[in-house]
């Protein structure tokens, strides 16, 4: 009797883990990285522009639907045009296999109006409308570098980690 007990409490354990464990590599399955830089043109340095860096670094391919920033990061309301703009880069949707990088540069107008708008939020859309952010802390360090360089007057430098 206590091994029947025994036995069937290893197996729920064993069922339990492998639940988990069936959890965690679907979740690990899809994952972008996307990174931001303030960078310009080496020859003319002052056109500066934003570079947007997406890294597929889960196991299956992922499909790029576009890029928004908002001022606001709520989605249950619909955002008014002034809150939001939606950027679709040319060549998309794409595709990025595991392991891929894409690169997205954003010029002028819409770098000057991204900065000057206040616009606090940069996510990318895949194809299960799942949005993939930039971090908060990678946002403040590029209004900072933007307005201390508006403030020198001077060039952008590539600022990469």
């Amino acid at each position: 009797m206590v091994f029947r007990i025994l036995l069937a409490l290893c197996g729920a354990a064993a069922a339990v883990a492998s639940v988990l464990w069936i959890i965690n590599q679907y979740r690990s399955d899809r994952r972008l990285l996307v990174n931001a830089y303030i960078g310009y043109e080496p020859q003319k340095p002052q056109i500066k522009f934003l570079t947007i860096e997406i890294i597929n670094s889960g196991k299956r391919p992922i499909r790029l639907q576009g890029i928004e920033i908002d001022k606001s990061r709520r989605t249950s309301e619909r955002p008014s045009e002034s809150q939001r703009k939606q950027i679709i880069p040319d060549k998309w949707p794409r595709t990025l296999n595991e392991g891929e990088t894409y690169t997205v540069i954003i010029g002028n107008p819409l770098f000057s109006e991204l900065f000057k708008g206040e616009y606090r939020y940069i996510f990318v859309h895949d194809s299960t409308n799942k949005r993939w952010n930039i971090s908060n802390r990678d946002i403040r360090k590029m209004y900072k570098e933007y307005k201390k360089i508006e403030a020198e007057g001077r060039s952008a430098p590539v600022n990469r980690r």
